[in-house]
């Protein structure tokens, strides 16, 4: 450093703080800049997982009413099947009684 006659070394050292000061602060924006930048790409990934999610509830929501469409569709085939095995068991019943009382 040079030193100026009738100055003090006083405006020197203000100035190297001063820029000790301002280096600080560039440095901490930095590293807010740089925070800042990951929690954006940690927000598009968390929204991009999102997104997959809803598809994937969509999917399941389709895939769950197919479902209970196909359980309804089974019941009543089985009700159907029950009512007909019923009124086949009460007619061979009835042909058996008959054949029976001829005998």
């Amino acid at each position: 450093m040079v030193s100026t006659p009738g100055l003090s070394s006083a405006p020197a050292s203000d100035l190297s703080a001063a820029i000790a000061s301002l280096s600080s602060a560039v440095s901490a924006l930095e590293a807010a800049s740089a925070r800042r930048a990951s929690r954006s790409e940690q927000t598009g990934d968390m929204e991009t997982e999102l997104a997959l999610m809803r598809d994937d509830r969509a999917r399941l929501a389709a895939e769950l009413d197919a479902a209970v469409a196909r359980a309804n569709t089974l019941d009543t085939v089985r009700n159907d099947v029950s009512a007909r095995l019923e009124k086949a068991i009460v007619t061979i019943r009835t042909i058996l009684a008959r054949d029976s009382a001829k005998e």
